[in-house]
């Protein structure tokens, strides 16, 4: 539906990545999207509900799992159905955090 919109952010957040842009919207679009999870990962991971000790870094690693997954998908690489693709990566990261 947005697939234009999500093909310039990601080429903007390609030119975050490689030195281009060090500052600017979509910096600041990636840092407060990463900063929401964090506020919404922080709790169980004080309460020892998810292993992750830093809830920073998990809200990255999350973060860009997601965003991986939609530019394999933007690109036409992945050779599952969305669903498939959605149960993947909520696999990967949900299995991947739980307590030990």
């Amino acid at each position: 539906e947005n697939s234009e919109f999500i093909r310039i952010y990601y080429t903007e957040f390609g030119n975050l990545t490689n030195g281009n842009e060090t500052e600017g919207p979509v910096q600041d679009a990636y840092l407060q999207q990463a900063k929401i999870l964090e506020d919404l990962l922080a709790p169980a991971v004080e309460k020892g509900e998810l292993r992750c000790a830093r809830p920073d870094f998990l809200a990255f690693l999350i973060y860009d799992m997601v965003r991986a997954a939609i530019v394999h998908r933007l690109l036409g690489w992945s050779k599952g159905t969305l669903e498939e693709d959605v149960t993947q990566l909520d696999r990967l990261v949900w299995n991947g955090v739980a307590p030990e």
